[in-house]
């Protein structure tokens, strides 16, 4: 996070003076959270504690407070589990309301759609070896991963069932989904971008893909 730190109880570590340092300080300390790296001072703040996001602004449940010339970011331990949530009982009056937008708009304009409930139409690709399921846009090459609530209404509708067999038959896919967007910011990596689904229609199959075990002959 640019220009930004956590919002927390923090302490200088001396002796450490590039960004580098500082990510590797916090990821070999056990009790660190986060850590904030002054650009101009090149000092490193390492966070034991960090608040939940009420008082100014939250990344997947977690404060940060603005802060020019620094460059901050959190452990993936350090985020809290997602609160159970009633999701979309109203689904056919909320999709009405709403256009779906794009996997590049949802990516591009992460900080505006953090924690909201959008629609977006996307190809979805299985998942590989190494990778989950994801929404994927050729158009700026960005992907989101698609994640699905174990217990929910969702399972209970023909698009989601439509669309878990054509994974499990290794198609790509064209849908229109809703579900809620987060950004996670992990420290030593580049972001995640994750997208939980809470209703999926218009469910189109396309060609499908070959594993690298089962390429054809």
């Amino acid at each position: 996070m640019d220009d930004s730190v956590p919002d927390g109880d923090s302490t200088k570590r001396e002796g450490i003076g590039d960004l580098d340092q500082c990510q590797k300080a916090c990821a070999s300390e056990t009790e660190c959270k986060a850590f904030a790296f002054s650009k101009n001072e090149k000092t490193c703040n390492i966070y034991t504690q960090v608040l939940p996001g009420s008082r100014y602004f939250a990344t997947s449940g977690l404060g940060i407070v603005a802060k020019v010339g620094y460059i901050s970011a959190f452990k993936r331990s350090s985020f809290p589990p997602h609160p159970d949530r009633q999701l979309f009982l109203n689904t056919a009056e909320t999709k009405s309301e709403a256009a779906p937008v794009s996997v590049c708009e949802l990516v591009g304009n992460s900080s505006r759609y953090q924690g909201k409930e959008v629609r977006v139409h996307s190809r979805i690709y299985p998942a590989g070896i190494d990778t989950p399921v994801a929404l994927v846009d050729s158009t700026c090459g960005k992907s989101i991963r698609l994640d699905v609530q174990r217990v929910g209404p969702v399972q209970k509708e023909q698009g989601y069932r439509d669309l878990d067999r054509y994974l499990s038959e290794y198609r790509t896919i064209q849908a229109t989904m809703s579900g809620r967007f987060e950004m996670i910011l992990v420290v030593s990596e580049q972001p995640v971008f994750r997208f939980e689904l809470s209703h999926v229609a218009e469910v189109i199959p396309e060609s499908r893909l070959f594993p690298p075990w089962r390429k054809p002959k």
